[in-house]
């Protein structure tokens, strides 16, 4: 019984931790696999989304561990208003589904 809860209390913790990383490991460049579309995630909370040369910018915020709420500053494309985002993190390749059913993957761009 004490090792389940060594086991739960472990699992909760890096949780918490992994939550923090997602937040740190996501800022930089990223961009699409044919290089039309970019995301820039700043550590300020802002985000500037490429598409096709126009530019839009937002505010992102974490809500729990995999999910984050962009409020775009203007309309480009189906990037805009306010949208909640789960973002997965699989090596150097970031996907982004948004509750609308927009899904956008994108590769690290190295420094």
């Amino acid at each position: 019984m004490a090792w389940t809860r060594v086991i739960l209390a472990t699992l909760m913790l890096a949780s918490v931790i992994s939550c923090k990383n997602l937040e740190q490991k996501v800022v930089g460049r990223w961009q699409s696999e044919d290089e039309v579309q970019a995301v820039t995630f700043h550590d300020n909370g802002t985000a500037t989304f490429e598409s096709y040369g126009r530019t839009v910018d937002a505010q992102y915020k974490f809500t729990d561990q995999a999910h984050a709420k962009f409020i775009f500053d203007s309309p480009l494309g189906e990037f805009e208003g306010t949208q909640i985002a789960l973002l997965t993190l699989d090596k150097e390749e970031l996907t982004l589904e948004f509750e609308s059913g927009l899904t956008r993957s994108y590769l690290r761009v190295k420094a």
